[in-house]
C-alpha cells in the first residue's frame, strides 16, 4: 500500500496550496495570512511529501534519513501554521535533540541500541514543536491532554522511548521485556472502591506490571470478570476523571488508531527524567533517532540490516520506522484540523 495515498495525505494536500492555506489559517486564528507566509507553509508540506515519496522507494540504508527529513519539513510547516507570527526565518536550524556518546555504546561489544541516550536541548525544532503544540496529545471527541514540558538538558534512552509507543510493542516484546505501559479497559461498575480508583487490564497483565506503572500501592481486586484483571489504584495524577463517573482517561494514554480516535487506552510509566512526551513529540524523537543512526553511524546501521551486530533490534526499528511514516502525517493533520471545544 502506498502510504501517500492515505487519508492523512489527502487532507494535507490542501495545505500544499497557498490560497487554501490562507482559508485554513483564517479559520484557525481569525486573522488574515499574507501570501508570503502562506507560501512558506505550503512549501514545507510539499517538501515533506517529496521526502516521504523518496523514502517509500529508497533502500533501507538511507530510508530512515529521508523519513526524518520529511518529518522535519512537516513539523516546520505545522509550527508555521500554528503560530500567528513566526516566519520561516524564525524557525530553528537545530534539531533540538542531541545524541549522547552513541559511538561509545555502539562500539562496545556489550553495548545495546536501546541504551542510546538522547538529550532535549534548550532550543531547536523539537522545542518549538513543544511550544506551539502546547505539548498536547490529542484524544478522541476533540479533546486533548497537555503533557508537562520537559526541561532543557533532560535525557532519556531510545529504549525508554520505544517502550512507550504501544503500536510497536508486539515486536519490541521479543527483544526487550516491556512493562512500561498497561492497556486499560473501562470498569463497568463503581468507579471507586475503598477510596481508590477501579481499573481493568487483561488477565495476562501481572500485578507487577501494573504496580510498575501505577505504583506499589495498587491492589488486586477480583470481581469475577473473565479475561480481565481488576485492580485498585490511588487517585493520583495518573488517573483523571472526565464526563461523569464512568468515563475516564489516563493522562499518559496513547490512542493509536485514526484521527482523534481512542480505541485503545494505555497508562504509561513516566520517563527517567520524571516527565513524559506527547505522542507527536515522541514520534519526532523516534524518527530523529533512527535517522541519525542511519546518517551518522552508517557502519553500525548496516551491521544491523545485514544481521551482523545488534540484529535483535532490527524488527523493532523497522516497525518503529513504519510507525513514524504512518503516524506523523496523521497526527500533524489532527493538529492542523483541531478545534478546541
Amino acid at each position: 500500500m502506498n502510504i501517500l495515498s492515505g487519508p492523512a495525505w489527502q487532507e494535507l494536500m490542501k495545505y500544499e496550496a497557498a490560497d487554501l492555506v490562507k482559508n485554513q489559517f483564517n479559520q484557525r486564528h481569525q486573522r488574515e495570512l499574507n501570501s508570503s507566509k502562506a507560501r512558506e507553509i505550503s512549501t514545507s508540506f510539499a517538501q515533506a511529501r517529496s521526502y516521504f515519496s523518496a523514502s517509500a522507494t529508497a533502500d533501507r540504508s538511507v530510508r530512515p534519513l529521508l523519513t526524518y527529513y520529511g518529518v522535519l519539513s512537516m513539523t516546520r510547516g505545522l509550527i508555521l501554521f500554528l503560530s500567528p507570527t513566526i516566519r520561516e526565518a524564525g524557525l530553528s536550524q537545530a534539531h533540538g535533540l542531541s545524541a549522547n556518546s552513541w559511538q561509545d555504546e555502539l562500539s562496545n561489544e556489550r553495548g545495546c541500541i536501546s541504551e542510546l541516550k538522547l538529550t532535549i536541548n534548550k532550543a531547536g525544532t523539537l522545542r518549538q514543536l513543544i511550544e506551539h503544540t502546547q505539548h498536547q496529545s490529542l484524544l478522541s471527541k476533540r479533546g486533548s491532554y497537555s503533557c508537562s514540558v520537559p526541561p532543557a538538558g533532560c535525557s532519556f534512552s531510545l529504549g525508554e522511548l520505544l517502550e512507550r509507543i504501544p503500536e510497536i510493542r508486539n515486536t519490541l516484546v521479543d527483544w526487550r521485556p516491556n512493562n512500561e505501559i498497561v492497556e486499560i479497559f473501562p470498569h463497568r461498575g463503581p468507579p471507586r472502591m475503598n477510596g481508590m480508583a477501579v481499573l481493568c487490564a487483561l488477565s495476562s497483565v501481572t500485578m507487577d506490571d501494573i504496580r510498575n506503572v501505577f505504583g506499589p500501592e495498587c491492589q488486586s481486586f477480583n470481581l469475577g470478570n473473565p479475561g480481565f484483571r481488576t485492580f485498585l489504584t490511588p487517585e493520583t495524577d495518573r488517573v483523571s476523571w472526565s464526563d461523569g463517573p464512568t468515563s475516564r482517561w489516563i493522562p499518559e494514554l496513547v490512542s493509536p488508531h485514526g484521527p482523534f480516535s481512542q480505541i485503545s487506552r494505555f497508562a504509561m510509566k513516566k520517563m527517567s527524567f520524571g516527565g513524559e512526551l506527547s505522542k507527536l513529540v515522541s514520534a519526532f524523537a523516534l524518527s530523529f533517532s533512527i535517522g541519525m543512526l542511519s546518517r551518522y553511524y552508517p557502519s553500525h546501521w548496516m551491521s544491523i540490516l545485514n544481521n551482523q551486530r545488534h540484529n535483535a533490534s532490527l524488527p523493532t526499528l523497522v516497525t518503529a520506522l513504519e510507525h513514524t511514516e504512518e503516524a506523523v502525517p496523521r497526527m500533524v493533520v489532527e493538529f492542523l484540523e483541531f478545534r478546541p471545544r
